[in-house]
This record gives C-alpha cells, sequence and structure tokens, in this order.
C-alpha cells in the first residue's frame, strides 16, 4: 500500500510540473536566455530580460509583449496593479500576489508577477492567453511562441458599424463634388477631367474599366483599413500584395503600420459617380471612409486630423490609383478632403 501511495504521489508531482511552461528547475537554475516570438517577430527587451521564476514560469516585461499583441498597458500605483486592455478584454495582475481577473472576473496562478529593476515582469502564458493568444514553448530552444488565434474573427472587438450597408446619400455626393479638384495635387494643375467627362470617356474605351477602378478602390480601402499588426508581417503583406506596385512599396507600409501599431477596422463607400482623373494621370475614387481605430501611436498623421482611439469616425476622402496597362492598377494614397467626424 505504501508503495503504491508513493507512485500516486510521484505521478502527481510529475503532472502537476508538466502544467507549466515546460522548463524544468534544472534550467531555471542555469540562467538561460529566453527568446519571445509574437506572430512570428521576435521581441527586443532594451533593458529587463525574461526569466524563469521559482515556479518555473516564463516572467517578461508585460509592456513589450502585451503592446506586440495589439494590447495598452497601464499601472496603478494605488493598488500596485499592472492593467493589460485589447478591446474589451482587460486583465489585471496585482504585483507579489497570485490573484488577478480576467474582464472583472477573480482568477488565480501558481505564480505571482514582480518588480526588476523598475519593470513590472508577469508569467506570460496566463496574460497572452487572456488575450485570445496561443502560447506554445520550445524546450530545446527556450523559446515562448505566441500567435493569436486564425479562427479569431478579427474586429469584433471593436465593436459594430452604425449602419453598415448605408448608400453615398444625394447631400454626400453634392458635399464630395464639391470639394476642390486639385485637393493633394502638388503639380497644382487639378483634374484633367470632371466626373462625367472621365466616365463617358471610359464608356467609350471599355465600360468596365469604371467598376474595375471602383472595385479596386473598395478592396485596396478595406486591406489599408482593416489591419492589425499583432497579426505579423505575412498576414499584412499577403493582404495589401495585390494593390501595391512592388514588394518595396510592401516594405515601406509594414514598416509604417508596425511601428505605429496599428489596429483599425474599416470601410469605404462610394458609387460610379464619384470618379475623376488629375492631372498626372492617375484615376482618383472619391468617397467616404469610416473607420474604429484601437490603436495608433501616430494618429492623426495616418489617419487623419481629429481622429481618436476607441470610436466610430468618419472622413471625407479621395483614393488614387495609378494604372500599369491591361487589368493591372496599383494603390498609391488616400489623400483625406475632410476632418474626422464622429459618429
Amino acid at each position: 500500500m505504501k508503495i503504491v501511495i508513493s507512485y500516486i504521489i510521484t505521478l502527481a508531482m510529475i503532472l502537476s510540473m508538466s502544467l507549466t511552461i515546460g522548463v524544468s528547475t534544472s534550467e531555471a537554475a542555469n540562467n538561460i536566455t529566453i527568446t519571445v516570438i509574437v506572430n512570428g517577430s521576435k521581441i527586443k527587451f532594451p533593458d529587463t530580460q525574461p526569466c524563469l521564476d521559482g515556479n518555473n514560469r516564463v516572467q517578461v516585461p508585460v509592456r513589450f509583449v502585451s503592446e506586440a499583441l495589439g494590447a495598452s498597458v497601464s499601472w496603478v500605483g494605488s493598488n500596485k496593479s499592472v492593467v493589460v486592455v485589447k478591446g474589451k478584454d482587460k486583465v489585471t495582475l496585482y504585483a507579489d500576489k497570485k490573484n488577478y481577473t480576467v474582464n472583472g472576473v477573480n482568477k488565480t496562478m501558481d505564480t505571482i508577477a514582480t518588480n526588476k529593476n523598475g519593470r513590472i515582469l508577469v508569467p506570460i502564458r496566463f496574460v497572452s492567453e487572456a488575450l485570445g493568444a496561443v502560447v506554445t514553448w520550445d524546450g530545446t530552444t527556450h523559446t515562448v511562441n505566441i500567435t493569436i488565434k486564425e479562427d479569431q474573427n478579427f474586429g469584433d472587438e471593436l465593436g459594430t458599424n452604425p449602419n453598415p450597408d448605408r448608400a453615398i446619400t444625394l447631400e454626400e455626393k453634392k458635399r464630395l463634388d464639391a470639394y476642390a479638384l486639385n485637393i493633394g495635387d502638388n503639380s497644382g494643375l487639378g483634374f484633367t477631367k470632371t466626373n462625367q467627362e472621365f466616365i463617358e470617356e471610359m464608356n467609350k474605351l471599355d465600360s468596365s474599366r469604371i467598376t474595375d477602378y471602383i472595385e479596386f478602390a473598395t478592396g485596396a480601402i478595406d486591406a489599408f483599413w482593416n489591419v492589425d499588426y499583432t497579426r505579423g508581417e505575412k498576414v499584412f503583406k499577403d493582404a495589401l500584395r495585390p494593390y501595391s506596385s512592388s514588394e518595396l512599396a510592401l516594405d515601406r507600409w509594414w514598416e509604417d503600420y508596425d511601428n505605429d501599431k496599428v489596429i483599425v477596422k474599416g470601410k469605404f463607400y462610394t458609387d460610379t459617380s464619384m470618379i475623376y482623373e488629375d492631372a498626372s494621370g492617375s484615376v482618383r475614387v472619391r468617397g467616404i471612409i469610416r473607420c474604429y481605430l484601437t490603436s495608433c501611436s501616430d494618429i492623426e498623421s495616418g489617419f487623419g486630423k481629429g481622429a481618436k482611439l476607441n470610436t466610430w469616425l468618419e472622413m471625407d476622402i479621395d483614393v488614387k490609383i495609378g494604372y500599369l496597362g491591361g487589368s493591372k492598377y496599383f494603390y498609391q494614397k488616400v489623400i483625406p478632403l475632410s476632418d474626422n467626424r464622429y459618429i
């Protein structure tokens, strides 16, 4: 009987250890170097590095990994807590305590958040999984891999677009048509053709061209205004590649969105009467962009004057499109026609 009990106790201890991130006590004692990768990108820690605590949990500086996951981080000194928020998800951990909350629900972990060299370190698995990520451990390379679930519907946490299928109204068409024709045109020459003249010319050459331009502009804005940088470079580039003139352009766009930590959801509204040709020979598709921005470190530069986080916005824009011949087009830029409006 003693042998059986001893075996059961030993087995229980082994199973208990297997529920940690998968690192042995001997590894913890050896002060190993731990790598953290979020959606294929290695996280850089400028000072305090990830480490193993006494419970064999990987502890990381909370800000760098949380921001890589698209979350905001704040410190509440009054109760010594760190608050991590992404969309509707909120995780609160308390320094030197095992209890924490996820969306107001009390939970308990088998380790504690700690303060090291002025940085708050948290157990990476608890925070990442609470934000909907998948966490795995490679014991051979001492690497933590964190990925956003592929079946997670991007944008759900941003709320519902008010009246998403609405059409451009007559009053909106009048407003859009009234903007100066040379906005954003450095040549100062304005448009060589009004929308009606351009439409008539395209109908003579190839009536399908108008539809192609409208569909291309709508697709480009859907790609550029539905971005979550935490999903990584490959997902971003795959979505935008059909609208790019080169891989160099894709590299530049990714650098901008990644550096600014952009998470945005949006939709473009236009119709076939809102199309022009400018002095450079580029086509402009004019319309209204409606978006909801939850993360961006350079808001107005990236999304126009008056833009702010966590509210639905509308802005009048021109989508500038280049033509490469045949059925090949490429996105050039968005030209704001108005400040953002709150809806």
